[in-house]
């Protein structure tokens, strides 16, 4: 039986490079009700390592390409164990933003371990204060979905650090004040009710 060699094989297909294009295809919320198919394509580099250098994505009967996904912000360490960041892209007139599972050294190795593509959230370019991306996780407990982020992760860590809960806050009965600044003596019911009397001009 004859052999075929592999240089006469590759001449055979008129020397045109086998490509394989992984293309991953989810159902995505894109902060909606209703699910989307997302097509995620290009995630990956010739090492096989994803590189989020140049993605394209499709959805809605739009195709996003070359968009490039840089560190936006660390949401939680996890020590030894790698750390949860936001990565953030932009087109000409739109930016996303996904959830990602970085190396504990990523600074250093620039290794993404996972991305969380159904966390994709997409927002008009020229919008700043919608840009900040919603508490979708409730990572602080507290039930609200459409706050940020941002405010979410500071809302946790005050909570963590005083063991109350943002009601708890939001009240001053937790050792803060009504405006979120911690305080010696919590702002109890009297202490409350002592400022409105005043507010109200009932006492001096």
């Amino acid at each position: 039986m004859a052999r075929t060699k592999l240089t006469d094989l590759y001449k055979s297909l008129k020397d045109t490079p086998l490509i394989y294009e992984n293309v991953e295809t989810l159902q995505v919320k894109l902060g909606g009700d209703e699910k989307t198919e997302l097509k995620i394509s290009n995630q990956t580099g010739a090492s096989g390592d994803i590189d989020l250098s140049n993605v394209t994505l499709e959805f809605k009967g739009e195709k996003y390409e070359g968009l490039k996904f840089e560190l936006e912000d660390i949401l939680e360490d996890h020590g030894n164990e790698g750390k949860d960041a936001l990565f953030v892209a932009e087109s000409d007139d739109k930016k996303f933003e996904v959830e990602a599972n970085v190396d504990a050294n990523y600074d250093q190795s620039g290794i993404v371990e996972d991305v969380e593509w159904r966390s994709l959230e997409t927002f008009p370019k020229d919008v700043k204060e919608a840009g900040k991306r919603p508490d979708y996780a409730d990572v602080d407990g507290d039930g609200d979905e459409e706050e940020s982020m941002e405010k979410a992760f500071k809302d946790k860590e005050k909570m963590d650090e005083a063991h109350c809960t943002e009601e708890e806050i939001a009240e001053g009965t937790c050792g803060y004040s009504t405006d979120g600044k911690p305080r010696r003596k919590p702002a109890g019911p009297n202490l409350m009710r002592e400022r409105f009397q005043k507010l109200a001009n009932i006492i001096k």
